[in-house]
């Protein structure tokens, strides 16, 4: 079993108060880490726009940049 399967706050992680989002997209020529600012403070609209960022990624539309 993978040890993230029943994790909700995957890629989340909270600084100073601020939950960010931490991902590293495969690429097999490089590797990119990438930190996104949610700007909220609160965990479930965090989980939220989360899930929102992943399935703009998956799609191709986000361009990730490191803050």
């Amino acid at each position: 079993m993978n040890r993230w399967q029943h994790n909700p706050n995957r890629y989340l992680f909270i600084y100073h108060g601020w939950w960010w989002m931490k991902y590293q997209p495969y690429h097999p020529v490089y590797t990119e880490r990438v930190n996104i600012n949610l700007k909220t403070r609160a965990l479930e609209e965090a989980r939220r726009l989360r899930d929102l960022k992943l399935v703009e990624f998956m799609r191709g539309s986000l361009k990730g940049v490191a803050a």
